[in-house]
């Protein structure tokens, strides 16, 4: 993980030189020399049910626009849930375990993207003002869905299919 760092230029033998105390040498003279580094973030948004699929890759592509617009790198976006990795209908839609603007399903998304951290409120602000999008979460700590095998999810859930239905009996 990339932090902040901050990193203080100090020459103790000309503050001891000159008899200055440190504190004083420190108030006056001290440059800062301040490294920052671009985060890695991942954002997962869901989206409207009745969107058609052009209107979820125009949002798609807003997104993308709003990163680069604070000079951020977006990555490709691709759908958190689908057929393939299960959790969804035919659609792609996913239901909500309660009513967000009273919607009981959406689309999720997902992308990663590089941001310096000082400009990830305005992406917020402007990804709230978004009125296709119910929700949104943006994290530092991730792992990404291409490295999750799609084959061993199916087959877990084959696995643990069959069992729950004898338990049930």
């Amino acid at each position: 993980m990339l932090n902040i760092q901050f990193y203080a230029i100090i020459t103790t033998n000309f503050a001891s030189s000159f008899n200055f105390t440190m504190s004083e040498y420190l108030q006056t003279n001290v440059r800062l020399l301040v490294l920052y580094r671009i985060m890695l973030y991942e954002i997962t948004y869901i989206l409207k049910p009745e969107l058609t699929d052009e209107e979820q890759i125009a949002i798609n592509s807003v997104v993308s626009e709003q990163i680069k617009s604070l000079e951020g790198k977006p990555n490709e976006t691709e759908r958190t849930f689908s057929a393939q990795r299960g959790g969804t209908d035919e659609n792609h839609l996913r239901k909500f375990a309660y009513p967000i603007k009273h919607y009981r399903q959406g689309y999720y998304y997902t992308s990663t993207f590089e941001l310096d951290p000082s400009k990830l409120s305005t992406l917020e602000s402007s990804l709230s003002r978004e009125a296709a999008m119910l929700r949104f979460l943006i994290v530092k700590d991730f792992v990404e869905l291409s490295k999750i095998p799609v084959e061993a999810i199916a087959e877990k859930a084959k696995e643990e299919a069959p069992t729950e239905a004898r338990k049930v009996e």
